[in-house]
């Protein structure tokens, strides 16, 4: 296969320059594959997963070279996949692309800042996707800074599109980590400036990428405009649209369907863990659901979802994500519990309070430690209805009941009511 090797990547068209081995014209690297190039700008994500340790180390021999540019731009491009793996290399490669292109001092004359912003842009979203919101947000927050300073008619370091245009992707990876931490109000309005944004650049498939995450944010149903999205030339890639479909279906309780989307989905993980410990989650919580509603396979269903909450927490753990973790370890108590393994269940409990305990006054994100102690009340809301403890169990569900009002997830608040009845019959 080809080995590709980013050289530059074009403000107008970004198309990666790649290497053919064999083929070096003049003794230089620089062949463009213009078919190929074509097609890997505009969808890079399959690109970039199956030659990730190709970028990492074209991004390392950059640094070595004293090429702040190409590294830049190579960096740019490895902040939305997580590999299996250690994360060490890859952590330090993007913060010492963060930290070299937040210090260096801009100016109208820095032909390079659109591609030091998107170093920035792709440290955050590295942040985002192992949920560590505090220095994510506060490096995103930079994004603003530059690009609004930039794009400023007075000081024209960077065009007004491209300043438009870097704001919308910051305002888009705010939104995904408040989505995850299930802020719904917040997550949204983030999303929504991104969406409206795009839609200024007549960027359409960013904008459709935009309008995916809001329904997913919001759990709106999809049904209507899926075959609009797949007569669209400017679609989203597949991933996303699965996942979105996925829950549409779930919240219809259209069981089969839904799995065979979160399946097709997981084909799209190959080399990201992040993705993989999605999808991981989102079947787990699917088996548990199913599972209320098929006595006759219930023991089946509740096995599966035990599995997959099992795989969520091994990815979660092989990423150092411990708010992913704790996430993943109160679905698998609830799991263990749903299948009658009580003592499993509530080691699970155990082991998520006790992780949430070794960094809870590290914890400086707004919103994190409600999430996750809303998560941990539920968990310990189910194990102890299903140990016949009533008045302790109320007491624990309505402390999750009053988290997640206060994130204004009304999902999950509606799950924890649902379970405060019988709670109160226990």
């Amino acid at each position: 296969m080809i080995g590709l090797v980013l050289h530059r990547w074009d403000e107008t068209f970004p198309a990666p320059v790649v290497r053919v081995p064999g083929l070096e014209p003049g003794g230089a690297w620089r062949v463009l594959i213009e078919a190929m190039a074509a097609e890997v700008a505009g969808n890079p994500t399959p690109w970039v997963r199956l030659e990730h340790q190709s970028l990492v180390d074209c991004a390392e021999t950059a640094l070595d070279q004293k090429d702040p540019a190409l590294y830049w731009r190579t960096t740019a491009l490895l902040g939305d996949h997580v590999p299996g793996g250690s994360l060490d290399r890859l952590r330090l490669l993007l913060s010492r692309a963060h930290e070299s292109a937040a210090r260096d001092e801009a100016d109208q004359a820095d032909r390079d800042l659109n591609c030091r912003i998107d170093a920035l842009l792709a440290y955050g979203g590295f942040l985002i996707s192992v949920e560590e919101y505090a220095p994510a947000f506060a490096c995103l927050n930079k994004v603003f800074t530059i690009a609004e300073w930039a794009g400023r008619p007075d000081i024209g370091a960077i065009s007004p599109d491209d300043a438009r245009r870097r704001i919308a992707w910051a305002n888009l990876r705010v939104g995904m980590g408040y989505a995850q931490l299930r802020v719904p109000q917040v997550a949204g309005g983030r999303l929504t400036r991104a969406m409206m944004d795009f839609e200024t650049l007549k960027d359409e498939r960013e904008r459709q990428s935009a309008r995916l995450l809001l329904d997913l944010n919001y759990d709106s149903d999809i049904g209507l405009r899926l075959h609009a999205l797949a007569e669209s030339s400017a679609r989203p890639g597949p991933f996303l649209v699965l996942l979105v479909r996925a829950e549409s279906l779930r919240r219809r309780r259209e069981w089969g369907q839904a799995e065979q989307c979160l399946r097709e989905a997981l084909e799209q993980c190959l080399g990201d863990c992040r993705r993989a410990a999605n999808v991981s989650y989102r079947l787990a919580r699917l088996y548990l659901e199913h599972a209320q509603d098929r006595v006759d396979r219930h023991a089946e269903l509740t096995r599966l979802a035990i599995r997959r909450a099992a795989e969520a927490v091994r990815y979660f753990r092989g990423m150092a994500n411990r708010v992913g973790e704790i996430r993943a370890r109160c679905l698998l108590s609830r799991a263990f519990i749903a299948a009658g393994l009580l003592p499993q269940g509530e080691t699970e409990w155990h082991h998520a309070a006790r992780l949430l305990g070794t960094f809870r006054r590290d914890i400086d994100a707004d919103h994190l430690l409600t999430t996750l102690d809303a998560r941990l009340h539920w968990a310990e809301g189910v194990l102890l209805v299903a140990q016949g403890r009533g008045v302790p169990a109320r007491r624990a569900l309505l402390e999750a009941a009053h988290f997640f009002r206060e994130l204004d997830d009304g999902r999950s608040t509606a799950a924890v009511e649902r379970l405060l009845a019988e709670a109160g019959r226990a």
